[in-house]
């Protein structure tokens, strides 16, 4: 016969350490909300109040959003790199952080669903003797063939009420169409639709983009990478510095967007079609180069072609420079091409010997020369204040759906 004991103070102790010091308890499915409401109750009643003691300093719980980060295991998506992204998020963001992980395993003859409980804590500012936690919650999903639903079962119950709530998907790995479970129970989804190709595959996620945006606020790191490069362009026809004729907008002639070679078309394509929607030229053909596309559009004065080149910048992945040329037409007499570069922390927006700057955020990976873009989790810090759908966004959408429907 066995006998169950109750817990000791050094056993609670160790449970309390072990969570707040972001290791993975193993919880039932069923048992996630009661594993955490007990692990908090033991934190709140054992903090330290700085007798030395090897007990946690005095934790403050906080919570502002849920965030769901939802993938499926590949190479470029590992449990541990995904982990060590919400590791990052969360000094800056309080959130119920839920990792949900999705494994296809041909030779799997059942569904299995596990669960872990964490923390995810830091010191305050100049105070050794407080942290602020917030908790994570890692869900595994194994099977033969990922079903959303048995998933979403799982998920979207801990999505805490009157909290914004996000659905984070990083790369192209699980597909948008499968969201439908889970969409009424998120305000945001957010996406990465970032790519070196462009396939059938990009092109049923922007048509379910389009569909479901009256029901759910999308962001799209793609987009947002291209707000310094929207602004220079802009720049470049105020009446600061470069200050070219605006007249000059409707007699675009040749456009040049070169990107890396490990990442940039989408980018280049969502640019192009954002521009000539705002610009009111219509979309006429598409063609498939060795290094990228040439569309071709027409004006209400002359007709417009975008070269788009893969692999021909200074930078390995994102956009590294935009060439502009113009009809001579009417009062626009611009004879050398506007170019926008991209340099270490900076766009350069020049003609001739004119020239302006529009400053990148600050990131590390922009100061190596390879990138034009920030990594992941200052890009997710940046989407994360974006709280509105943004009806450029859209409408470069369907722009883009046009040129390849």
């Amino acid at each position: 016969m066995s006998v169950e004991t109750e817990p000791t103070e050094t056993t609670n102790t160790n449970r309390t350490l072990s969570f707040l010091s972001g290791q993975l308890s193993p919880v039932e499915v069923a048992k996630i909300e009661r594993e955490l409401a007990s692990l908090w109750t033991l934190t709140s009643s054992e903090h330290d109040a700085g007798d030395g003691s090897a007990k946690p300093a005095y934790v403050i719980k906080s919570c502002a959003l849920n965030f769901v980060l939802l993938a499926k295991v590949s190479p470029a998506n590992s449990e541990q790199s995904l982990d060590n992204l919400l590791a990052e998020i969360t000094v800056r963001h309080p959130m119920r952080a839920i990792l949900s992980m999705v494994e296809e395993q041909d030779d799997a003859t059942e569904t299995r669903i596990e669960a872990w409980v964490s923390a995810r804590c830091h010191f305050l500012p100049g105070r050794l003797d407080k942290q602020m936690c917030c908790e994570q919650i890692t869900v595994s999903w194994q099977g033969q063939k990922f079903k959303p639903e048995s998933l979403a079962s799982v998920i979207t119950p801990l999505v805490i009420p009157d909290l914004p709530s996000w659905l984070f998907l990083p790369g192209s790995t699980i597909s948008l169409e499968s969201l439908s479970p889970f969409l009424p129970y998120f305000d945001h989804v957010l996406l990465d639709s970032r790519s070196a190709t462009f396939s059938a595959e990009k092109l049923g996620q922007f048509q379910f983009i389009q569909e479901a945006a009256g029901k759910v606020v999308f962001i799209d790191l793609a987009w947002l990478i291209l707000q310094p490069w929207r602004r220079a362009l802009a720049f470049a026809f105020d009446e600061k510095d470069v200050s070219l004729s605006k007249e000059c907008l409707s007699t675009l002639d040749t456009i040049t967007i070169r990107c890396g070679r490990d990442g940039g078309l989408l980018q280049s394509l969502l640019l192009t079609s954002w521009l000539t929607r705002r610009l009111a030229f219509q979309f006429q053909k598409l063609t498939e180069t060795e290094v990228g596309y040439k569309v071709e559009f027409s004006g209400k004065f002359a007709p417009l072609t975008v070269q788009i080149e893969k692999g021909d910048g200074s930078a390995r992945t994102g956009i590294s420079s935009v060439d502009v040329s113009f009809h001579q037409l009417g009062c626009c007499k611009l004879e050398e091409s506007l170019k926008v570069s991209f340099s270490q922390g900076a766009l350069s927006v020049c003609y001739k010997d004119k020239c302006e700057f529009v400053e990148l955020p600050y990131c590390p990976e922009l100061l190596t020369g390879t990138t034009s873009e920030c990594g992941m989790s200052e890009l997710v810090d940046d989407a994360l204040e974006h709280t509105q759908q943004d009806a450029y966004y859209l409408e470069a959408v369907s722009g883009l759906l046009e040129m390849f429907q």
